[in-house]
């Protein structure tokens, strides 16, 4: 009989424990990780080589619009470069965009090349027009191959993510999700 009284207060203590670990799992999940305004890469640990700094601007090919590629040679000599993976869709995106539109005047010796996943491609029409940058002709927005964009960005961590290269085509800063339009200016010049 104490076996069994002892059998069924472990198996009652135990289950307990199941519950309070369930409830502690369901409280930590519902709590959203703080990330980092900087990405890993140029400040922490690094995270995959293309993001060090100093780095150079990786060998690319985007397919913009009118299906025409653009790659790394197509950047003006001297010219700095804002380098972005986006999703048309995304809210801080859109407004990543529209700061680039507005900012026209003080980037014009600025490449902008902002690229996206091919099944995104359909969108771009409207993320371009909805942003003002069909109007930019240093502006490139497009598709790249999907693996270069797992092998150079760091897409499950958070969007946009933006690299600014200066005009020797070295990387300076990145920066996640949202940015000011005086960040845009200072980065730029780095």
């Amino acid at each position: 009989m104490k076996k069994i009284i002892l059998c069924l207060f472990l198996f009652s203590t135990l289950g307990l424990t199941d519950v309070q670990a369930q409830n502690n799992k369901t409280t930590t999940t519902q709590t959203k990780p703080q990330r980092p305004k900087r990405a890993p890469g140029t400040e922490g640990p690094d995270v995959h080589a293309e993001a060090k700094l100093n780095s150079p601007l990786p060998d690319f090919t985007l397919t913009n619009l009118l299906q025409k590629s653009v790659t790394k040679k197509d950047i003006p000599e001297g010219n700095t470069v804002i380098f972005a993976m986006f999703n048309p869709g995304c809210g801080h995106c859109v407004d990543l965009g529209k700061m680039i539109a507005n900012l026209k005047d003080s980037l014009k010796t600025t490449t902008v090349v902002l690229m996206t996943f091919q099944e995104n491609f359909k969108e771009l029409t409207t993320y371009v027009q909805t942003t003002g940058l069909e109007k930019m002709a240093q502006v490139h927005v497009g598709i790249a191959n999907n693996q270069f964009i797992l092998n150079h960005f760091m897409p499950s961590y958070t969007i946009p993510q933006i690299m600014f290269y200066n005009k020797q085509k070295k990387l300076k800063k990145i920066v996640y999700e949202k940015i000011e339009s005086k960040e845009i200016l200072q980065f730029i010049t780095l």
